[in-house]
C-alpha cells in the first residue's frame, strides 16, 4: 500500500495520478518488492530551499557561486521548475531505503519499476543514457506520471520525455 512521507512537505500529488501510483505500489508489494515513496509533492519555497543547499555545498566544497549553481542545476531544478512542485514527479526507492544513490539500480525494486512502471502510467525521468538531453543526472528513483498511453509509447521508442515532447510536436 502507498504511504505518504510523514514530511510536512508532502502536501498531494496530482489527482490523476493518485490512484495509478497506489496501484503500482500494490503491484508490487504483491510482486515481493515493497516500494517506498520518499518524496512526492514539493511547495516552490521547499524547492528553493533544497535547490539553494546545493548550491551552498558547492560553495563549501570550494566551488565559485557560478560554478556551484551550474553544478547544482544538474541535481537538482529550480523552484517552479520541478515535477515535484506540480504533483508528477516522484521518488522512488525500495521500502526501508531513504538514501538516493545511483545504485538503486542495482535492485530487485529498481529492476521491477523498469519493467512495470509504464503499465501504471510512469517513466524513469531522468535515464542514464539521455543526460545529454535531460541536461540532469541520472536518478533511478526518479518517475514521473505521464499516462498508461505515453508511458508505453515512450519506452517503444526508447526516448526520455523531451524528446517524446518534440517526437508529438514534430507530428502534428
Amino acid at each position: 500500500t502507498l504511504a505518504l512521507p510523514k514530511n510536512k512537505d508532502v502536501i498531494a500529488v496530482d489527482a490523476e495520478a493518485y490512484q495509478p501510483l497506489k496501484d503500482m505500489f500494490q503491484a508490487a508489494q504483491d510482486a515481493g518488492v515493497p516500494l517506498q515513496l520518499v518524496s512526492a509533492y514539493r511547495s516552490i519555497q521547499r524547492q528553493d530551499v533544497l535547490f539553494g543547499n546545493s548550491v551552498s555545498a558547492g560553495i563549501s566544497s570550494g566551488l565559485s557561486k557560478e560554478d556551484a549553481i551550474k553544478k547544482a542545476n544538474l541535481s537538482r531544478m529550480r523552484p517552479r521548475n520541478s515535477e515535484h512542485n506540480i504533483g508528477l514527479g516522484f521518488d522512488i526507492l525500495a521500502k526501508g531505503n531513504f538514501y538516493l544513490k545511483e545504485d538503486f539500480k542495482n535492485t530487485p525494486e529498481y529492476a521491477w519499476l523498469i519493467e512495470n512502471a509504464e503499465n501504471y502510467g510512469f517513466i524513469l525521468r531522468y535515464p542514464e543514457d539521455k543526460i545529454d538531453i535531460t541536461k540532469i543526472t541520472y536518478e533511478p528513483w526518479h518517475f514521473r506520471y505521464v499516462g498508461i498511453e505515453h508511458a508505453k509509447k515512450i519506452n517503444e521508442l526508447g526516448y526520455c520525455l523531451e524528446e517524446y515532447v518534440n517526437y508529438l510536436n514534430s507530428s502534428r
